[in-house]
């Protein structure tokens, strides 16, 4: 009788270790992870303390690694950080390992490459350099660089983006691969849909009237996002459009007292702070306000149109996935006041426009950038690498 074979090891899952700086980026793969740990091990690697540890909660089934990676520059502390990775690599057996963030890329991509990582995966999702200039600039870029020249595999979340990169040499043309539509994560479409019970609560709630238009801004308040540029084309509008309102949610870093600034019309402008509802803004507004100078992808804009939301957005690199023209969205040139005062005098005026762009965005958004079509896609590009 012929002995069986041994298939103890045919079906072991295999070993997959992300890493990143702050365990903060891990929301952004969330449901990516959540998929992928049915059919791998998923370590996570983060620079864990006191004030960030509470939202691993968030993360079931999953083993977490404190390496000390640093978001800034620092030379003693970069290299202890790789150090501590390339003995974290060598005493396990990865099969694959993948970074997110910049420096989380260069620390793992060159860790990993010490310690004889066959698979380094790093996802690029945006370039701080991209409005810098001179030796800062150069410097970044330059580590960029390093970071696809030491990783095996390169992902990029926009086509745009990759266009971006490989003009700016820090990809060569076969390199960077686009997973689905683009995104690093989708949109949940259950949570960010158009609700007109909400759209009412919230108005009502912050006594905005049914015919005011509501211009909407979401991110982090620094000049980078265009927010002085939109501040000044809100306070042109207000002079001849007395029913423009803007709102405007998001973590301040530095720009939004010149915003108010510039503002004269204060009782038509509220800022409400960070928000971890940022639906609730999507569907009470009318138009979504974008004007950034740089963005890997830009997230925000696909939230609005799963929203119904007609969007406003810079024609910077990375938001060119996002709408399409005229069709689901409006462009205006980057840091360009008077063209996106015009952008915002048209959709004030005209509610159809409105209804038809948020109505195509809608309907593109969900065919595009499902967060259900964009992890399967992470899963199939595991299937075919390990």
């Amino acid at each position: 009788m012929r002995p069986m074979k041994n298939n103890k090891y045919k079906h072991m899952k295999k070993n997959i270790c992300f890493i990143v700086s702050s365990p903060y980026s891990f929301f952004f793969l969330k449901v990516h992870l959540e998929k992928l740990s049915k059919y791998y091990h998923i370590h996570l690697v983060a620079n864990i303390n006191d004030t960030n540890s509470l939202i691993l909660d968030n993360f079931e089934h999953k083993s977490f690694k404190n390496i000390p990676i640093q978001r800034s520059i620092n030379m003693t502390k970069d290299i202890h950080g790789i150090y501590k990775l390339y003995k974290y690599f060598k005493s396990n057996s990865f099969d694959a390992i993948h970074s997110l963030t910049p420096k989380a890329g260069l620390t793992a991509a060159i860790a990993g490459k010490l310690a004889g990582v066959g698979i380094r995966v790093h996802i690029f999702t945006g370039q701080v350099w991209a409005t810098k200039k001179g030796a800062f600039r150069y410097l970044l870029k330059k580590l960029d660089q390093v970071i696809a020249n030491w990783s095996t595999h390169i992902l990029v979340d926009g086509n745009s983006q990759r266009d971006f990169l490989i003009s700016e040499k820090i990809l060569k043309v076969n390199q960077g691969q686009v997973l689905g539509a683009g995104s690093i994560c989708g949109v949940d479409l259950n949570r960010f849909a158009p609700n007109v019970i909400k759209r009412s609560e919230l108005r009502k709630q912050l006594n905005i009237s049914d015919d005011w238009v509501v211009f909407l801004f979401i991110g982090r308040i620094t000049e980078d996002k265009g927010v002085i540029e939109l501040a000044k084309a809100f306070n042109k509008l207000r002079l001849e459009n007395k029913n423009a309102y803007l709102l405007v949610a998001g973590f301040d870093e530095g720009a939004l007292e010149a915003m108010k600034e510039i503002i004269k019309d204060k009782a038509f402008f509220n800022f409400v702070g960070k928000t971890d509802t940022p639906e609730m803004y999507y569907q009470s507004c009318d138009v979504f306000c974008l004007p950034s100078y740089r963005e890997g992808f830009g997230m925000s804009v696909i939230e609005a149109s799963a929203c119904g939301i007609p969007v406003i957005c810079s024609d910077a690199y990375g938001l060119l996935d996002t709408i399409m023209d005229n069709e689901t969205g409006l462009r205006h040139k980057v840091k360009n006041v008077n063209d996106l005062y015009d952008k915002m005098k048209l959709l004030a005026n005209d509610k159809n426009l409105r209804s038809t762009l948020g109505a195509q965005g809608l309907k593109y958004t969900r065919h595009n950038f499902s967060s259900e079509d964009i992890s399967n896609a992470w899963v199939e590009f595991y299937k075919n690498l390990v």
